[in-house]
């Protein structure tokens, strides 16, 4: 194999290949609210922030060197994917789960349920995507069933014991959204694998002055096991597979398209605690889902797909 052709990204995926990518995604963000805040019990949140980010760059660093004999490459962006790891690596991850700590899964679920909404702002106002009425729709009708279930799920939760908690989560929302919005192009040109590689590792590095002190005071003997399969999980999972199947759709949909799959991840996560802890569904279960799947399906129907970028891909 030529170098060239080593440096040739793949083909974008098909919608279809896109929206399973997605579908595959959610599943794991669904967990990962739980998951997270059950390691939280054991780790302090910068303690867990540092190990997961530089677990996961060691992961994905390792696959994208075998994958593309040549690992890490800023393919002439070297300042753009720096900026894009810093935003929605390490301060993505670190308000995440300094917030998670000290609010709740759904809360957390419910405001990561507006990355759609902050994406479509970001890229009408840099000129990546075009106005499109039903793809606001369908974004606004997602959210509107995420609500729905979130609402229901979280009415005893008092919100001021929260507030600061959802604030930093907040944070963390609009960076990843960022990252979203930015990161199209770059990874039509370099390839899921290699781009998720370069923005993790640029992301765990410049996280090293916040979480290095954090990790310090670490005592390894004093964490239960679950927690460390925690840890795991969110390494090769979340901050893993996750992070390519997320970056590997944007090559073949626009961030609008990719983003909205977030208000799918609340519905997923109640899902998953009526399966794993036999919570019952409900009215609004059922009611806030159907939103959030017809306005899925309302941002992936040909009309939308017509909110492509304005700009060329490179």
């Amino acid at each position: 194999m030529s170098e060239s052709a080593a440096r040739t990204p793949s083909a974008p995926p098909s919608r279809f290949g896109a929206v399973l990518a997605l579908a595959g995604q959610t599943a794991i963000a669904a967990s990962t609210f739980v998951i997270a805040k059950q390691a939280l019990a054991a780790f302090r949140p910068l303690e867990l922030a540092g190990l997961r980010l530089i677990g996961a760059a060691i992961v994905m660093g390792s696959l994208a060197a075998i994958a593309r004999r040549g690992g890490l490459s800023f393919h002439g962006r070297a300042r753009e994917l720096v900026a894009l790891g810093l935003i929605g690596v390490t301060v993505n991850q670190i308000c995440f789960l300094s917030g998670l700590a000290r609010s709740t899964p759904t809360h957390a679920a419910l405001l990561y349920a507006l990355t759609p909404a902050f994406v479509h702002i970001l890229g009408l106002a840099t000129g990546e995507e075009r106005p499109n009425l039903r793809l606001a729709l369908g974004i606004a009708i997602a959210m509107a069933g995420a609500a729905v279930v979130i609402a229901a799920r979280s009415h005893d939760t008092a919100m001021r014991a929260t507030l600061g908690g959802d604030l930093l989560i907040l944070v963390g929302v609009v960076a990843w959204a960022a990252y979203s919005a930015r990161a199209r192009t770059a990874v039509r040109a370099m390839g899921a694998l290699r781009f998720t590689a370069t923005t993790l590792v640029a992301g765990a590095v410049g996280g090293l002055p916040i979480t290095l002190p954090g990790m310090r005071a670490l005592a390894p003997a004093e964490i239960p096991l679950g927690a460390w399969g925690g840890l795991a999980f969110l390494i090769l999972f979340t901050s893993g597979l996750a992070y390519a199947l997320w970056t590997w759709a944007l090559r073949g949909l626009t961030a609008s398209q990719v983003a909205v799959f977030a208000n799918a991840q609340p519905v997923a996560t109640a899902l998953l605690s009526y399966v794993v802890l036999g919570e019952s569904v409900g009215v609004p279960l059922v009611a806030g889902g159907s939103l959030v799947l017809a306005g899925v399906a309302l941002t992936q129907s040909q009309a939308a797909s017509r909110a492509a970028p304005a700009v060329a891909p490179d």
